[in-house]
Formats: structure tokens, C-alpha cells, sequence
């Protein structure tokens, strides 16, 4: 039986036959599919995103210093309103509010170091990304010291808000900038301390909640409890000896607030007294001794916290059953 060439072609691709009409055997029963308007069509914008050869550092220095960018307005809010409410209370022209707003900073940063790496390995778990970390090549180091990078620059707005405080006690209060110096030693002696020991009781311990609390133990019993033995010591056996006093140097260098206070008060009352007098136990220390005391402590803190990275390391593998 012979077939046209209209009926072998399947009804739903039927097209017309002529400028003159269609075939009816073909068309009947059914339309021609719609033809897409371009407009609608999905449009995807591929964009060049670059990974460094170090993934864990890339992702980790992208992290938002408060969580989300709604955090960070309200965060700048706040910190404006309560800049005005100082201001209004106390010009910037007098010196008494810059080792104040210094040591609240100061006591901030110290908390939010106690916890920006307690919870490392417990978040990686929680977001079931911790067995692709140890599948990966990268090394313990790699992977735990790009955490601390990241902790240490999350701790930018603090300082940020600080700096601007003392930028304007340089314009209005005749503040001196050494102070910059002595307040940015303080910042990074204590972020690299308290990430390295986060990351090492994060390892020790599985719950955040018990790192956390072990850390903020450990800060406070090297900068308030070992003062407070060291003032009670002298207090008790060696009364009304100069030894005494120098052990009260000692232990109170120790403190991250109360040199940063020491440090903003002198800076402040620089312009009223022509020259930097640190008060002391021992009586007050010059520029150069309070900075040669400020760097050894300092360094000291620093070392501690990459002792406890690598302490940390060393744990990774044993918990995590790598052998490098």
C-alpha cells in the first residue's frame, strides 16, 4: 500500500506544506510546538572564582569577622552610637577616656580569641566536611594554621574601632602614635596565643562548650591568677622590699590590659607632661624599658601559640589516624 509523505511523518511534526495551506491528514489534532521567546530563556553568569593552592586558608580568610553582613551594619551602628555617647560624656580632648574605651577593647579581643577556635574541629564535623579534610593531601599544619590565620584576622573590627579611637585622640588629644605600635603588639601576642591554645583544647576535648571554658580558664589563669599569686607572694614574704616590687613588674607585664592601659595613658598625657612615663610597681619605667618589657612578653605569648599549633598538629594525627 502506498503511503504519502505527509502521513509518514509523525503528527506532533507536522509543519506546513506551502505558502498555500496545510495538509489536513497531518495537522489535524495537533499544533506546532511553540517556538521559546529568547527573553525567557535562564541566563547564567559564570564567574571567575580563583582557589589558592591552599584551599582551608582560602575559605578560612573569607569567613565574616561577625557572621553575616547584617551582623556587621548593626555592629557599626552600635559602635557609632556608643562613640557618640562617650564623645558626649568626655571630649576627645581629654586624656582619662583613652585607657578606658583601650581596655574594654583589650578584654573583647581577649574573649573572642578564647573562642574563635574552640569549636574548629567540632564545626567541621557538625558541616560533615571533617572526613573530606583528612582525605585530602594537605598536611596537619596546613589545615589547623590556616583555622588560626583565619581566627587571628576575624578579629579586624575590634581593631578597627580601636584604631579609629586613637586616631582621633592623635587629631584632638595630642595622643602619641608609639601607642599604635605598643596596642598592635598587644593585639597579635594575644590572638596568635589564645587561637593556638583553642585549636589545641579543641582536639583534646570533643565537646566546643568544654574547650571553650578551658580556654577561657587558661587566659584567665596567666594573666589574672598568676598577678594575683605573684602580688600575694611578695606581699607575704618580702614586705616592704624593692625585690617585691620588681616580681610586681614582672607578673603584671604579663597582662595584656593592664599594659595596653599603661601604654594609652602614657600615649594620652604625653602632650601635658612632654615625655612617656609608665607607672610601674618599681616605680615608672622610660619608652624604651616599657617596649623592650612589652616586645619580651609578647614574644613570649607568640611562641606559646605556635608551640600549641604544633602540639596541635602532632594531636591531629593521632586522633585522625594520618600518618602525615
Amino acid at each position: 500500500r502506498r503511503r504519502t509523505a505527509a502521513s509518514a511523518v509523525p503528527a506532533g511534526l507536522a509543519t506546513p506544506l506551502g505558502s498555500g495551506g496545510t495538509d489536513s491528514s497531518a495537522t489535524e489534532g495537533s499544533e506546532s510546538p511553540p517556538v521559546p521567546d529568547p527573553a525567557d530563556a535562564e541566563v547564567f553568569i559564570e564567574r571567575d572564582r580563583d582557589v589558592w593552592d591552599q584551599p582551608v586558608l582560602w575559605r578560612e580568610m573569607r569567613q565574616p569577622a561577625l557572621g553575616s553582613r547584617r551582623n556587621l551594619i548593626i555592629a557599626v551602628v552600635v559602635m557609632v552610637l556608643v562613640s557618640f555617647w562617650i564623645y558626649a560624656e568626655a571630649t576627645p580632648s581629654e586624656p582619662d577616656i583613652y585607657p578606658i574605651v583601650t581596655a574594654i577593647a583589650i578584654v573583647i579581643t581577649c574573649f573572642a580569641a578564647a573562642l574563635s577556635t574552640t569549636s574548629s574541629v567540632s564545626g567541621e564535623k557538625e558541616a560533615s566536611t571533617w572526613q573530606v579534610l583528612l582525605s585530602t593531601p594537605l598536611s596537619p599544619f596546613e589545615i589547623l594554621g590556616s583555622k588560626m590565620l583565619g581566627a587571628i584576622r576575624r578579629h579586624w573590627f575590634i581593631a578597627a574601632a580601636l584604631l579609629l579611637h586613637i586616631i582621633i585622640g592623635i587629631v584632638f588629644a595630642g595622643v602619641h602614635p608609639a601607642v599604635l605600635l605598643h596596642l598592635g603588639m598587644i593585639f597579635v601576642s594575644v590572638a596568635v596565643l589564645l587561637s593556638g591554645t583553642g585549636l589545641l583544647f579543641s582536639l583534646l576535648v570533643q565537646r566546643p562548650l568544654a574547650a571553650m571554658l578551658l580556654n577561657l580558664l587558661f587566659a584567665a589563669g596567666i594573666w589574672v591568677g598568676i598577678p594575683i599569686t605573684g602580688a600575694f607572694i611578695g606581699d607575704l614574704f618580702m614586705r616592704n622590699n624593692s625585690f617585691s616590687d620588681q616580681i610586681g613588674d614582672v607578673v603584671l607585664s604579663i597582662n595584656p590590659v593592664f599594659m595596653s592601659v599603661i601604654a594609652a595613658a602614657s600615649a594620652a598625657n604625653y602632650g601635658r607632661r612632654g615625655s612617656f612615663d609608665y607607672d610601674f610597681p618599681s616605680g615608672d619605667l622610660t619608652w624604651f624599658e616599657f617596649t623592650s618589657a612589652l616586645t619580651l612578653t609578647c614574644t613570649l605569648g607568640v611562641v606559646l601559640g605556635l608551640v600549641s599549633l604544633h602540639l596541635a598538629c602532632r594531636l591531629f594525627r593521632s586522633r585522625s589516624g594520618r600518618s602525615s
